[in-house]
């Protein structure tokens, strides 16, 4: 009986445990608000031990929209409380936008590599990463012009 009742007082209480009832699809509006916009073809991706819910991407950028980069670049993209990291997703050639390595995360992501450049996510958001085709490449330049 104990058991039932915690377990229905941790489903009711918010925090951690919270998910998102409903995921808002990723608006590349949003890259207005990035410190470092790119595009390239992703070379590598490792996922990090538990309990970080993290990975690291490795994109060869052969474009830059926003920021100071170039070559490969390293970006770690934190768990939180909607899409976490997703090997399926960080394939190709894709547009991406980041926030500076050491810049302070949402209050309910943790930062697995503060020394790393962080894909940015808003919370119950998908990640600011997608395939980079001609469309979406323009509407980016768009935005951030």
């Amino acid at each position: 009986m104990w058991k039932l009742c915690l377990a229905v007082v941790a489903a009711l209480v918010p925090g951690a445990g919270m998910a998102c009832a409903v995921m808002s699809p990723f608006n590349l509006s949003d890259l207005a608000g990035a410190d470092i916009v790119v595009a390239g073809e992703v070379i590598g991706y490792e996922a990090l031990p538990e309990p970080t819910w993290a990975a690291l991407v490795t994109v060869r950028v052969d474009q830059v929209l926003k920021g100071a980069v170039e070559g490969e670049m390293v970006f770690v993209w934190n768990g939180g409380m909607a899409q976490g990291p997703d090997e399926a997703l960080a394939r190709g050639r894709v547009l991406l936008g980041a926030m500076e390595a050491g810049t302070p995360p949402a209050p309910s992501f943790g930062d697995a590599r503060p020394d790393l450049p962080r894909l940015g996510q808003n919370i119950c958001s998908e990640v600011w990463m997608v395939p980079a085709d001609e469309p979406v490449m323009a509407e980016a330049r768009a935005v951030l012009d």
